[in-house]
C-alpha cells in the first residue's frame, strides 16, 4: 500500500534481518525486516542509525519509512564495498578515503569521555564478557577461552573510553559510491562496550588481516591500501594517546565478537589465527 512492487532482490543477513531492494515511485529504497521485532538486533540498528549525526566526509543512507513494528526502509545507494574498492583502488583516491575514515576515528575518539574508571568497571561489563564467552561456546582450554581470560586481565588495566561508535566498522559496511566515490555508513550494530575503540579494532581486522576477503589470497593492491590505512590508523591513535594494549584488547574483543557468526572457511582462519 506505500507503492512497493516486487523486490528486484532478497536476502538474509548474517543475523536473519531480511533486506529487500523495491522501486517506489521511480526511487530505490532497501526494505530491512526482522520477525523478531523490538526483541531483535534489528531495532537498536535502526535505532542507531536513525541517531547517528552528521560526519564531515561520510554519508548515512536516509531514512525512508520510521520504524513499522518490524522493518524500516532507507534509501538505496548505488556503491561498492570499501572492500571491493581496495582491490584496484587508485592511490589517490585511496588515500582521501583513508584520511576521511582515519577522520572519522578521530572524531569520535576526541569527543568520547574518560571518566577514570577502568574497563573492568564499566556497568555490565562482566555479564557482557560471559555473554561473549556463552556465545562462542568452546571448552575451557581453547585459544577462544585462553584470550577471553586475557581480555579480562588487560581490562582490569585499561581506561574506559566512552562515545559513539558505528558497531561493526568494517570493509563491508563501508560504501563507496558509484556516482562520486564518496563514503556510506550502513548495518549500524548495537556495541557490548560503547566506546570509539571498537571501531578501529574491527577495521583493522579488514586492514591488517584481509578478513573480509573469500577467495584464497588478498590482490596485492589491497594488501598495500589496507597497510596504508592500518598505518594512518595507528598513527593517529597513538597521537590521541591511545595505548598499545587498548588498541589489542579492541582488536582481539572484535575478533572473538565476529567468530560465532563466521561460517566462511577463509574468514573464520583470519579469526583464529588473530585469536592464537
Amino acid at each position: 500500500n506505500k507503492g512497493f512492487v516486487e523486490p528486484d532482490f532478497t536476502l538474509f543477513g548474517q543475523s536473519g534481518t531480511r533486506v529487500s531492494l523495491h522501486l517506489r515511485n521511480g526511487q530505490q529504497i532497501i526494505s530491512k525486516t526482522d520477525s523478531r521485532g523490538e526483541e531483535g538486533r534489528l531495532f537498536l540498528q535502526y535505532k542507531k542509525q536513525r541517531d547517528f549525526p552528521v560526519m564531515p566526509g561520510i554519508g548515512i543512507p536516509k531514512i525512508v519509512d520510521a520504524w513499522m513494528g518490524k522493518s524500516f526502509t532507507m534509501e538505496y545507494v548505488p556503491s561498492v564495498t570499501l572492500g571491493t574498492y581496495a582491490q584496484d583502488a587508485p592511490h589517490l583516491e585511496w588515500k582521501s578515503i583513508t584520511d576521511k575514515l582515519v577522520a572519522f576515528l578521530e572524531k569520535n575518539l576526541e569527543e568520547s569521555t574518560t571518566s577514570g574508571q577502568l574497563l573492568s568497571k564499566q556497568e555490565g561489563f562482566s555479564q557482557k564478557m560471559a555473554g561473549l564467552r556463552e556465545k562462542i561456546r568452546l571448552p575451557q582450554d581453547t585459544a577462544q577461552s585462553s584470550t577471553l581470560v586475557e581480555l579480562e586481565k588487560l581490562s582490569g588495566h585499561l581506561p574506559f573510553r566512552s562515545g559513539r561508535n558505528h558497531g561493526d566498522f568494517s570493509y563491508e559496511n563501508i560504501l563507496v559510491s558509484k556516482k562520486d566515490g564518496g563514503l556510506w555508513l550502513v548495518d549500524f550494530l548495537d556495541s557490548p562496550i560503547d566506546s570509539p575503540l571498537i571501531d578501529a579494532g574491527r577495521i583493522l581486522i579488514d586492514c591488517e588481516h584481509g578478513w573480509w576477503f573469500t577467495g584464497s589470497k588478498s590482490s596485492a593492491p589491497e594488501q598495500l591500501a589496507g597497510t596504508h590505512l592500518a598505518r594512518k590508523i595507528r598513527i593517529m591513535l597513538e597521537a590521541q594517546g591511545v595505548m598499545d594494549e587498548e588498541i589489542r584488547f579492541f582488536k582481539l574483543f572484535a575478533a572473538l565478537r565476529v567468530l560465532p557468526y563466521t561460517s566462511v572457511p577463509t574468514r573464520r582462519s583470519i579469526l583464529l589465527s588473530i585469536i592464537s
